[in-house]
């Protein structure tokens, strides 16, 4: 089978170098006892670290954090913590959130062999699905036991070869519909034309069809947010469109309407031909990650042309401006935080009434707030990291 990364690889790649740590990485302020309700990676060198922080202040302690390969990626479930080597690996960790605040190691699952473990979604705590980008299957296990339940393989939906390039996931939680993005992909520079979409019944773990919409390019190959719902359960997915590689793909987003297993015709929104005022040009290219924040707004890191060096320097270029949109309106708002680099773009996610952006930024690597309320933004890192943010989860409670 024709070994394939997905498109953002190549990004990642580009990034892939050493970097420092803080001097004083000893020091943190969120040291304190009980429940920790975030989930932070920061990347330095070629290892993701792994760990979690109480709340909103002060600066990570690398030492309270658990080392693993480059861009693994975290997913959480109750108290289930569970890590995944994405390209770099085929080993699932699973960690528990103890009531100390510390994470407690709790086993490791070995996918399938060049799997390449990308997201995960959770029915239950006796049922989670993981896509693997690698071979087209979708690997079913017992989260809490960490037995293998099953598969779905998708390889029969493939364009060009045998693997359709399974990315995020997400289940209704209304019908148990469990909907896959399939990213299709050619190169790492290139995808078939068309938004492809599997349709499973969680129930039953049987496919019950692949819908196609031919107005994006590419569904999927995000490192984050790619498909999330809204209150009242309509599915949106994002198109990068191939990152701008692939002259004429189309970006934007797709519509399931709650209930529907099926694209809404009447729905189709382009953020990279959206005006956004105060940016250079006034228009972005494509994002690495989004976070819903409720009542119609999608937050993203979206990258600027006009920020960016010619070649790009993914690592140093500071061009990842936050950037708010409205879904119904079609409207896209400048957070007024200073731009990070594209390698610290992925991690962004909503606690309480803020999101909170990973960011290297001019004012440092850590985490930065938005008020979804009074639209106030902290100037400077309101906690700092060692390494640059990668990725970021939240504790229900």
């Amino acid at each position: 089978m024709k070994e394939k990364f997905s498109k953002l690889f190549l990004l990642m790649l580009a990034a892939a170098v050493f970097f420092g740590c803080d001097d004083d990485d000893s020091s943190s302020n969120n040291t304190d006892t009980g429940k920790h309700r975030i989930v932070l990676t920061t990347t330095v060198g070629n290892n993701s670290y792994v760990g979690t922080i109480k709340d909103l202040s002060g600066s990570m302690n690398i030492a309270n954090f658990y080392e693993h390969v480059d861009k693994a990626a975290v997913f959480v479930y109750k108290n289930m913590l569970f890590v995944t080597e994405q390209w770099n690996g085929d080993v699932l960790h699973k960690y528990i959130r103890t009531e100390t605040g510390d994470l407690q190691e709790a086993g490791t699952i070995t996918l399938p062999s060049g799997g390449k473990g990308r997201s995960m979604a959770f029915l239950s705590e006796n049922k989670a699905y993981i896509t693997l980008a690698g071979n087209g299957k979708v690997y079913i296990f017992n989260p809490t036991t960490l037995t293998e339940i099953g598969d779905i393989n998708l390889t029969a939906y493939a364009v060009g070869d045998n693997n359709p390039d399974l990315s995020g996931l997400i289940i209704r939680p209304s019908d148990n519909k469990l909907f896959i993005a399939l990213s299709q992909e050619v190169t790492m520079f290139s995808a078939h034309d068309s938004g492809y979409v599997a349709v499973i019944d969680a129930n039953t773990d049987k496919l019950e069809k692949v819908i196609v919409d031919p107005r994006v390019t590419s569904l999927g190959g995000q490192l984050n947010g790619e498909i999330f719902m809204d209150e009242n359960e309509n599915i949106y997915i994002y198109s990068a469109g191939v990152f701008g590689f692939q002259p004429g793909a189309n970006d934007g987003f797709l519509r399931i309407n709650a209930g529907s297993t099926e694209f809404d015709p009447t729905y189709y929104f382009s953020p990279k031909n959206t005006m956004v005022s105060g940016i250079p040009g006034d228009t972005c290219i494509y994002a690495m990650g989004w976070e819903y924040g409720g009542n119609d707004k999608i937050f993203g890191m979206m990258m600027v042309k006009g920020l960016t060096s010619n070649p790009p320097d993914y690592e140093n270029d500071k061009n990842a401006q936050p950037i708010m949109y409205d879904l119904v309106t079609k409207q896209g708002t400048k957070i007024n935080l200073n731009p990070s680099s594209m390698f610290a773009s992925a991690g962004l996610v909503k606690l309480d009434n803020k999101i909170v952006f990973g960011m290297s930024s001019i004012k440092g690597d850590g985490l930065y707030t938005y008020d979804l309320s009074s639209g106030e933004v902290s100037e400077n890192p309101v906690v700092t990291t060692v390494g640059k943010p990668q990725f970021m989860q939240v504790f229900a409670d």
